[in-house]
């Protein structure tokens, strides 16, 4: 059982091969399955002194469109502020196999322009999160991650903070034309793999989402099959889990939030107004509008048709088990939004056959509390996944609430 006294924060690992997946799992505990529109993910916890990080994790295959859709419909369905990819890589310069490379940008070396027999490349280059480069680049200069590779890892084994090469090839050569095009062209790239330029393509689209993919290196593109063999693939997907892991470890998902909020919402001015029309259709006495009430800045000014026909302010929101009016995160807001449909769509008949108007299913408090956050999201201009937005929509008319969002 969780401690809700701990500090909580949601990520994403997503891996592409099996050996992968479950070097990462062997870092969670209670681990549960998910289902997301036929996606099915496990989702565990990683326990630490001062907080918890709840992880969602899927294998999701290879290749860099692959991984553009499935990071997405993650992203759509956990809500994370950290997602990370993990697995392995062949070694292109200075790195040697069980070596973790951390990519702070990464080429897509596929982009060009084919001019009879000459390519012409277009570099495509995808960037990750500053704060997680930062703190990769700061572990990187220790060995305290080591001691999450269950001794698997020497002494020897070292942390590369630098770009990568992604594209759709298995490279098993140095003497193949790719291999020769890559140093040539990328010359600073460390590893190439196949998941990284579309996993950060869709990441660059979630503003409050930090990224960084995290490779262990399994072979150095020379006796690819021998290394596989030998168990190279393990070793280097258990080190660039115990380094994903360490990273969450130092990350204060507090901070993080805070972090996502203030990228992702542009500053919002106190004079700044919005109008909410609540429309309330009461026990079959037809709809009677309020217009006209006006919302300043993160303070919201409404009434609810009580069942005698009259107006009434609600009462300030209780905050003991749900989130104030201040905690606007997108987790918060979705468990308030799934809470109110839930009660909607399992609320009982009277004896008479009728069902009790929605307003008093669900309380003047969740109400209110639903409307201020609601107001905050679109002052803020926040991003919404589009399920959650789709609920909102269905839940404000469900209400008789124009939706502001």
């Amino acid at each position: 059982m969780q401690d809700n006294r701990k500090k909580q924060g949601k990520a994403v690992v997503l891996t592409a091969l099996p050996i992968e997946y479950q070097a990462i799992r062997a870092h969670l505990s209670n681990c549960l399955e998910k289902e997301h529109r036929g996606t099915l993910y496990e989702q565990g916890v990683f326990s630490m002194k001062e907080w918890i990080w709840e992880v969602g994790i899927a294998q999701i295959g290879t290749g860099n469109a692959t991984a553009a859709f499935e990071i997405d419909r993650a992203i759509d369905y956990f809500l994370p502020t950290i997602v990370l990819f993990v697995g392995v890589a062949g070694g292109i310069k200075d790195v040697g196999i069980g070596d973790v490379v951390v990519a702070t940008k990464v080429y897509g070396y596929e982009s060009g322009k084919v001019v009879g027999q000459r390519f012409l490349p277009r570099p495509d280059v995808g960037e990750s999160s500053y704060r997680l480069v930062q703190r990769a680049q700061a572990m990187a200069r220790n060995k305290d991650w080591l001691q999450r590779t269950r001794g698997s890892a020497g002494p020897t084994t070292r942390v590369f903070v630098g770009p990568i090469a992604s594209g759709e090839k298995v490279i098993a050569s140095t003497r193949s034309e790719i291999y020769r095009f890559l140093q040539s062209t990328y010359s600073d790239a460390l590893a190439v793999e196949m998941e990284a330029r579309g996993f950060l393509k869709a990441t660059h689209a979630n503003e409050y989402v930090q990224a960084l993919i995290i490779r262990g290196i399994s072979d150095l593109l020379i006796g690819k099959s021998k290394a596989d063999a030998s168990g190279a693939q393990e070793l280097a997907a258990r080190h660039a889990s115990a380094f994903a892991y360490e990273i969450l470890s130092k990350l204060d998902p507090t901070i993080v939030a805070s972090a996502a909020q203030a990228h992702s919402a542009p500053p919002t001015s106190p004079k700044q107004t919005h109008i909410i029309n609540t429309i309330g259709s009461v026990g079959g006495r037809g709809n009677v509008v309020n217009q006209g009430e006006t919302i300043h800045a993160n303070k919201y000014h409404y009434r609810v048709q009580t069942p005698d026909d009259r107006f009434q302010t609600p009462p300030k929101p209780k905050t003991e088990d749900r989130a104030d009016s201040h905690d606007v995160s997108l987790p918060s807001f979705k468990a308030l939004v799934d809470e109110m449909n839930t009660i909607l769509d399992n609320q009982l008949l009277s004896p008479n056959g009728a069902r009790p108007g929605n307003h008093l299913q669900v309380g003047p408090e969740r109400l209110g509390l639903f409307i201020n956050m609601m107001t905050v999201m679109a002052q803020q201009s926040a991003y919404i996944p589009a399920h959650l937005l789709e609920d909102v929509r269905r839940l404000c008319q469900r209400l008789h609430i124009v939706s502001l969002i």
